[in-house]
């Protein structure tokens, strides 16, 4: 997806101006750290993949707040690992590292996409984030419903899905130029 559209007028009440920037941020964030170019999500992944949903989630404050968050099998983020270390995926010590590689994947995608939100506002924007955070999810039910929202965006990164999530719970301050 080398066709960058952050020139385009955006809301931050649009679901649709979020997804595109959000879209467009974690193929980056998976391209320069994870050296993957994940492709649109197409079919759905086979139960055994969900059965160990992670949620990396960055909560971020700012002229507006809000939470960043991936939902990812635990074998993407072996995958990350094994990519960013160029090791072997069956290695004890890449899965050893396999949440801090999603957990930094989440990281670095909140502020790619904080950026490009406030650019495409003109404006210079600060922001806190928390430091990225990881838990277990209720797989299938989870999985189900993040496909079936609006508010998402699902990626498939070498056979393996990837849901990403972005909320603004709130916006403290006008952003304008």
């Amino acid at each position: 997806m080398s066709n960058d559209q952050t020139d385009i007028p955006l809301s931050l009440t649009r679901v649709d101006d979020h997804n595109r920037l959000l879209l467009k941020a974690v193929i980056d964030a998976m391209e320069t750290m994870a050296f993957i170019s994940p492709e649109p999500l197409t079919a759905d992944p086979s139960p055994e993949l969900l059965t160990s949903l992670e949620r990396a989630h960055v909560r971020f404050v700012g002229p507006f707040c809000g939470l960043l968050e991936l939902f990812a099998p635990r074998s993407l983020a072996v995958l990350l690992v094994a990519n960013l270390t160029c090791s072997d995926q069956a290695d004890s010590r890449t899965a050893a590292y396999a949440e801090d590689a999603l957990k930094e994947i989440a990281n670095v995608t909140c502020g790619l996409l904080l950026r490009r939100i406030t650019a495409a506002v003109g404006a210079m924007c600060e922001f806190d984030l928390e430091i990225p955070s990881l838990d277990l999810v209720d797989s299938t039910e989870t999985w189900a419903h993040l496909l079936s929202t609006t508010d998402s965006v699902a990626l498939d990164i070498q056979g393996l899905p990837l849901v990403a999530r972005l909320t603004i719970d709130s916006v403290l301050t006008e952003v304008a130029a």
